[in-house]
C-alpha cells in the first residue's frame, strides 16, 4: 500500500517540478531580456562667466574657486566660459551657449555684463541669472554681492594706523557703484582713526591694466607721497608693484604665500559660502524672490587675513573690537552726516545710507578723497 502511494505522489510531483522549472526559467531570461536600467541622474546645471582667466590670482580665481567648490558640494555641474572681455558681444554669445547646454542657472561675474547683456536675459525666462551689479533688472535676474566695504573699512583703520606721511593710495577700475561704495568705506575707516588722513584715488579705466597701474602706483609715491596702497583691480599688480618699492600695501581677493613685512594683511572673501548660499536658494525656488543677496562678517563671508608683524597688538586689538561689531551689526558704516568731496550733504545726521542706494546709487566719493589726474 505505502509502495503505491510513494509511487503516485512521485508521477504527481515530475510534472509539476517541471513545471516549476520552466517557469522560473522563462522569468529569469525575460528578466534578462527585457530589464530597463534606471535612468542615469542628470545633474542640474550652473553656468559662470567671468572677464578674466580662472587660474588668474585675485578676482577671477577667488570666484572660480569658490563657485566651483559649491558646485561639489551640492552635486551640480559647473560650466565656465572665461576671458570674455567686457561690451565685446561675447558675454551674450556665451549666454546663448550655455542655454543650448542645459545651464537653468547662469552667474555673470563682472561688472557691466548685466547691462551689455539685458536683452539676452529676458530671452531666456526660464533661466535664473545672479550678476555681481545692482543697476539692471528683470524677473529673473538677482544681484548678488558681498559687504565687501566691511573689510574695506577695517582696511582704511589699518592703512592709517600704519602711515606716516598721512596720505593713502587707491587705485581703482571706475568710479561704479561697487568701486564708490569700497573707497568710500576706505576713507571713512581711516577717517575714525586719523582725521588729517588724506586719500588719493587714481581709476584706471579698466578691471586689469597692469602696464596703467604699475606707473601709476610709482608715480604716486613719487609725486603724492603714497606710504599705503590698497586697490580696486581684478590682478594683483598693485601689491607686486608697491612691495617692489618697499611700500606697505593690503591685498585684495586674495591671500598671499610670501612672508614679506609690507604686505599688511588681505582682504578675503569666502566665495564658496556665498555661492552655496545661493544656488541653495535657486534649487529651492526661493533665488528671485528678493531683489538682492548679500552677505556679510556677520555671516563669515569677508574677513582680513592673517597681519604682518608691522601690524602691532594694540592695531591687531583696535580692529578685532571694530570687526566685532560690525559682525553684531552694532557698528553702522554709512551713518551721516556723510559729506561728498564737493561738499554736499549726501547723508543727513543720524540718517543711514540704505542697502538699496548703496548697491545702485552711490556715485559720489566721501569728504577726504582727492582724485589723481
Amino acid at each position: 500500500m505505502l509502495t503505491r502511494i510513494a509511487t503516485r505522489l512521485k508521477r504527481w510531483q515530475l510534472p509539476l517540478l517541471f513545471g516549476i522549472t520552466v517557469i522560473l526559467l522563462v522569468t529569469i531570461i525575460g528578466s534578462i531580456l527585457f530589464f530597463e536600467p534606471e535612468p542615469t541622474k542628470t545633474l542640474p546645471k550652473v553656468g559662470m562667466i567671468i572677464l578674466g582667466d580662472i587660474k588668474q590670482p585675485g578676482w577671477n580665481a577667488s570666484h572660480y574657486e569658490g563657485l566651483r567648490e559649491a558646485c561639489e558640494i551640492l552635486q551640480v555641474d559647473l560650466l565656465v566660459r572665461d576671458n570674455v572681455p567686457e561690451w565685446s558681444g561675447l558675454c551674450p554669445e556665451r549666454i546663448r551657449e550655455l542655454a543650448g547646454l542645459g545651464c537653468s542657472m547662469i552667474f555673470l561675474c563682472s561688472y557691466s555684463y548685466a547691462a551689455e547683456s539685458l536683452e539676452t536675459i529676458k530671452a531666456f525666462p526660464h533661466i535664473a541669472f545672479a550678476t555681481n551689479s545692482a543697476e539692471h533688472h528683470a524677473h529673473n535676474i538677482t544681484s548678488y554681492f558681498v559687504r565687501i566695504y566691511q573689510a574695506r573699512y577695517l582696511e582704511g583703520m589699518l592703512a592709517a594706523m600704519c602711515s606716516k606721511n598721512h596720505i593713502l593710495g587707491y587705485v581703482a577700475a571706475m568710479p561704479n557703484a561697487e568701486v564708490n561704495r569700497g573707497l568710500n568705506a576706505f576713507t571713512l575707516g581711516a577717517q575714525s582713526v586719523d582725521a588729517d588722513v588724506r586719500v588719493i584715488v587714481a581709476f584706471t579705466g579698466a578691471w586689469e591694466d597692469s602696464k596703467k597701474e604699475e606707473s601709476l602706483v610709482r608715480r604716486m609715491i613719487l609725486e603724492r607721497g603714497c606710504d599705503v596702497f590698497s586697490y580696486h583691480q581684478d590682478d594683483q599688480t598693485v601689491p607686486r608693484t608697491a612691495l617692489a618699492e618697499g611700500v606697505d600695501v593690503i591685498g585684495f581677493n586674495t591671500r598671499f604665500d610670501e612672508d614679506n613685512d609690507h604686505l599688511l594683511t588681505s582682504i578675503v572673501c569666502q566665495w564658496n559660502t556665498f555661492y552655496y548660499n545661493i544656488i541653495r536658494r535657486f534649487m529651492k525656488g526661493e533665488l528671485n524672490f528678493s531683489k538682492n543677496n548679500w552677505l556679510g562678517m556677520d555671516q563669515g563671508a569677508v574677513s582680513l587675513a592673517s597681519f604682518s608683524r608691522r601690524v602691532t597688538p594694540e592695531m591687531r586689538r583696535k580692529l578685532k573690537r571694530v570687526k566685532n561689531e560690525l559682525e553684531m551689526n552694532t557698528r553702522v558704516i554709512f551713518q551721516g552726516p556723510l559729506y561728498d568731496r564737493q561738499g554736499q550733504l549726501r547723508c543727513g545726521e543720524w540718517e543711514i545710507v540704505s542697502d538699496d542706494t548703496l548697491l545702485e546709487r552711490i556715485d559720489w566719493q566721501v569728504k577726504g578723497v582727492e582724485i589723481f589726474e
